[in-house]
């Protein structure tokens, strides 16, 4: 596929600890490398993490973009399982002993990781952000915390998208129809809640929030994630060790199937 701009997902389903007082914390954390970095200045884009909660899955979601014809691009995703397995093998190191069938069931677990990818036009990819600018206008009318400058900008829905897209130019997450595409060295991902954090302060408005939130991060990343249909997944570092637990892979993509 050769197009300005490519719409992504992967992850994981989520996946309940049956038995925490065997192995305390939770069964699976999801952790990946995407970030992204519009050209926002003061806001903190590597601490926005990516992953979110959406109907029992773990979902990253972003876009690529200028992705050549037979190019090729790649991102880093963890399923850890049973992070504090480690901990608790450390604190008791005969964990397993004296454990009969039943727990190791309690304890074993299956789940799938998937992927998909979506090309998508310029014309796609502004009616794809039109809709979110709409999602995050309900949310920020819905919120009776809402900083007041948010509310008076979103207040007429045909300005408050014109003003989204325009924060989007000149965020560098949408590229303008008569400019050609910048030679990259690297392929350039932003997340989804990087895009819409982007579209939401790129602006003199978002200025405004910046200036009156004194940098606090969660009331900037709190419609973003409202928008992103989900909450944030929980961060945690990973940690490569043996878990005895079952594993299937499949693959449950609702465009393009990456394997």
């Amino acid at each position: 596929m050769d197009s300005p701009y490519v719409h992504f997902e992967f992850g994981t389903t989520t996946v309940e600890n049956k038995r925490p007082d065997i192995i305390p914390g939770p069964a699976l954390v999801v952790t990946s490398n995407l970030r992204g970095e519009p050209d926002v200045d003061g806001v903190p884009f590597g601490d926005l993490e990516s992953q979110v909660m959406v109907n029992h899955l773990n979902l990253a979601r972003g876009f690529q973009f200028d992705l050549v014809n037979d190019g090729f691009s790649a991102l880093t995703f963890i399923a850890d399982t049973y992070p504090g397995l480690e901990a608790a093998l450390e604190a008791k190191p005969d964990l397993f002993e004296g454990l009969d069938v039943f727990d190791l069931v309690d304890l074993s677990f299956e789940f799938f990781i998937f992927a998909a990818a979506t090309p998508l036009t310029t014309e796609e990819y502004i009616t794809l952000q039109r809709n979110t600018a709409d999602q995050l206008r309900q949310a920020i009318l819905d919120d009776p915390d809402a900083p007041s400058s948010l509310v008076f900008a979103v207040a007429d829905q045909q300005t408050w998208e014109d003003l989204y897209l325009a924060s989007l130019v000149e965020a560098g997450t949408l590229r303008p129809a008569d400019q050609p595409p910048p030679i990259r060295l690297t392929p350039e991902f932003n997340s989804v809640l990087a895009t819409i954090t982007s579209g939401l302060l790129s602006n003199t408005f978002g200025g405004q929030v910046i200036d009156d939130q004194g940098g606090r991060r969660a009331t900037w990343f709190r419609f973003s994630s409202r928008c992103g249909r989900g909450t944030p997944a929980r961060w945690r570092p990973a940690r490569s060790v043996t878990r005895p637990t079952r594993r299937r892979l499949t693959s449950a993509c609702h465009t393009r199937h990456v394997r």
